[in-house]
């Protein structure tokens, strides 16, 4: 394959120089799995992207590492740089799911970034056809992070059908959760009997967000449980996973319920606050909760470039809204997203805020 890499735009000069040497290296290589994982991100990114600008370069970089895998069969490290590209992408992977993702500081009434950044989206798109093609839908069982992927990658019926079809006792709660992630996405896609022999809490969060039968008290026992599970989605907290899986599944349900479920997810919300669970990141589990329970319940207004009037919210998006702002005195980057600013700011002031969730202190 012969690429005119001066074609493509990078950081700098010196990282256009240097992939070409490091694609090499990565698909000659006989090194650890942390080795290369190490080298990806803090050799191989850099040259890629730049805070969360992403460069022209990663286009023709996914074609050598699609080619070397695909054609070459060069496949040691391709479960690695899968992760790495979606590393690279994070910030669309969460803007194109909304929920389960780690969460984005998002502008007041900002347009999604597809609109925003559409080169950019291009090459996201592209990193969607390498999944597809390095990973296809096939009956054979999958890893947990090829499954997360999948899911958040697409949301098509023939994968959907793929991932339950592949469920096991080993993978039951992955393929719950990609399954509930792509309904959410594609309410077309619905998933249906399913015959269950195991009830842990990742699992019973997993028939939850799919509206299946599920143990309720359970599962209101998870949010405020900050156990950190070797999960994909939502990071891995289960108090995460359970705020949109009971949240997505109450919006089935009438007013009531709906209510009472957002005070069971913000009863939850308190105690994992109140823990200082990794306050050295930008998004712990609590503040985590808040931003997927904003995305659910306010997902048609995200990424629409307006303003939101709070006098035009549904009953049910004005009562968590209000709860938000009166009694807990706090605010979320996807309420901003959705053009919702805190009361008595204006947009400038809700953007130039260096804290979003104390912006009433």
């Amino acid at each position: 394959m012969k690429i005119n890499w001066q074609y493509y735009q990078a950081p700098n000069r010196d990282a256009i120089d240097a992939i070409p040497y490091q694609l090499d290296y990565l698909f000659s290589t006989k090194d650890s799995s942390e080795d290369i994982e190490y080298f990806l991100y803090n050799e191989l990114a850099p040259n890629i992207k730049h805070q969360n600008r992403i460069y022209s370069i990663i286009e023709p970089v996914i074609e050598v590492m699609e080619l070397n895998i695909c054609q070459k069969g060069k496949i040691q490290y391709k479960n690695e740089i899968l992760n790495f590209l979606g590393y690279i992408f994070q910030e669309y992977i969460r803007d194109e799911n909304s929920i389960l993702v780690t969460p984005i500081e998002y502008q007041t009434a900002a347009l999604k970034l597809s609109l925003q950044y559409s080169e950019e989206f291009e090459s996201y798109k592209r990193f969607q056809s390498f999944m597809k093609r390095v990973f296809p839908d096939t009956i054979e069982p999958q890893m947990p992070d090829v499954i997360f992927y999948k899911s958040a990658l697409n949301d098509c019926q023939k994968t959907f059908e793929t991932l339950i079809y592949n469920a096991d006792q080993q993978n039951i709660g992955e393929s719950l959760f990609a399954c509930g992630l792509m309904s959410f996405k594609n309410p077309n896609l619905k998933l249906h009997d399913l015959e269950m022999t195991q009830q842990d809490s990742i699992t019973n969060l997993g028939l939850c967000i799919n509206q299946m039968a599920f143990d309720k008290r359970l599962a209101v026992k998870s949010l405020s449980t900050p156990t950190l599970h070797p999960f994909v989605w939502g990071n891995g907290y289960e108090c995460v996973l359970a705020t949109s899986s009971l949240m997505i599944d109450s919006l089935h349900q009438d007013l009531r319920c709906q209510k009472n479920t957002i005070n069971d997810i913000m009863n939850g919300y308190e105690a994992i606050r109140d823990m200082n669970i990794d306050e050295d990141i930008d998004f712990p589990p609590h503040k985590f909760m808040l931003e997927d329970l904003s995305s659910v319940l306010f997902q048609e207004h995200l990424g629409k470039g307006r303003l939101l009037d709070p006098q035009k919210l549904t009953e049910i998006q004005s009562y968590f809204y209000n709860l938000l702002s009166k009694e807990y005195r706090t605010h979320t980057y996807t309420l901003l997203y959705a053009g919702i600013v805190p009361n008595g700011m204006t947009i400038e002031e809700a953007n130039n805020i260096n804290d979003i969730y104390n912006c009433y202190n």
